[in-house]
């Protein structure tokens, strides 16, 4: 743990989520966090984060940098271990139903903000540091409905490897991370809406999804983290351009 104290990891949608969890176990072992939020909008971190000495919270818009550069907070400061490319939203929409502006919404949050936040932090990160891009399952599967979202999760596994080839000189590694189903306010929507498509309760969608994955429960968030944090470690110094399914059978 102590020689992580004075590494400093960026991690955008900390204040919620997978994200939160990602924010505990890093400070759990000894990095200072700099979580990147949208505090002008949301909720910003639970107090135990906002009042933690080793978190530094950065006002941050992943739609805004998207579009432009000065999107990027101009309170980061490096040097930085690594960058945990978190933040994203979902849209339901079959190809029939979907609008512009919803897919545009996704990309733009979920895969164009993630690029050029990336780009612009790049500097600032140390050689032998690390990247860690949050998939998803349908980011290696798709899933009716979910048109905009599979294709960004798709195309961040992508990016992975090209980023682990072209930043293998300078000994960053680059991975992703695929979560199936995970316990967060976002996945009970998703389970709510799709029950009511198949006129069912979200109790008995719930059952329905369990039973399809491998150990007959979902994944955590602190699961995730748990995964986020070895890839971080110095035991993963030699693993890039990998996609980490975490375990999950559910189309």
């Amino acid at each position: 743990m102590s020689s992580n104290r004075l590494k400093r990891i960026a991690v955008t949608g900390a204040n919620r989520g997978i994200g939160k969890a990602i924010t505990s176990a890093l400070i759990e072992a000894g990095y200072e966090v700099h979580a990147l939020v949208r505090t002008h909008q949301n909720p910003t971190l639970s107090a135990e984060h906002l009042n933690h000495p080793h978190v530094i919270v950065h006002d941050y818009d992943q739609s805004l940098i998207a579009v432009n550069d000065n999107g990027f907070p101009k309170t980061l400061e490096g040097p930085f271990f690594g960058l945990i490319n978190n933040a994203a939203i979902c849209e339901q929409e079959s190809l029939a139903d979907s609008r512009r502006d919803t897919f545009d919404r996704v990309v733009n949050t979920n895969l164009t903000g993630v690029f050029h936040l990336t780009r612009l932090l790049l500097p600032m990160i140390t050689n032998g540091g690390r990247i860690v891009n949050i998939s998803s399952q349908l980011g290696i599967e798709g899933r009716a409905d979910f048109g905009a979202y599979c294709a960004t999760k798709f195309a961040l596994i992508g990016l992975t490897k090209t980023w682990a080839k072209e930043l293998g000189t300078r000994k960053i590694t680059v991975n992703a991370v695929c979560p199936g189903w995970v316990e967060t306010d976002m996945t009970q929507l998703d389970i709510e809406k799709l029950a009511r498509k198949k006129d069912v309760s979200p109790e008995v969608y719930r059952k329905y999804v369990e039973d399809h994955i491998e150990m007959r429960q979902m994944n955590s968030p602190t699961d995730v983290a748990a995964l986020i944090v070895f890839l971080l470690s110095p035991a993963a110094g030699r693993i890039s351009g990998r996609d980490w399914l975490m375990h999950n059978n559910f189309g």
